[in-house]
């Protein structure tokens, strides 16, 4: 629900001043609880569809949302 909420809330943000504050770093913050969740063996994650949750849907299309949502020059100006 964190990722979900986040996700929502700055997919909804217009144009701001400082896009790594209000923007970037939520959304690697939510990238990397994904990631730690699903990389973590916690949880077996067949058993949301056998259940009908739609939790582990609902953040991986928000977080794909958020990975789309970044503009490609933003991603290529800050290389690793």
């Amino acid at each position: 629900k964190i990722i979900v909420a986040h996700g929502t809330r700055v997919l909804q943000l217009a144009n701001v001043q400082d896009m790594y504050a209000s923007k970037y770093k939520g959304t690697a913050l939510c990238f990397v609880i994904l990631l730690r969740g699903l990389a973590g063996n916690y949880v077996n994650f067949g058993v949301f569809e056998l259940y009908g949750d739609p939790s582990l849907n609902d953040a991986l299309d928000i977080t794909l949302r958020l990975a789309l949502s970044i503009p490609l020059n933003h991603l290529m100006a800050y290389q690793k």
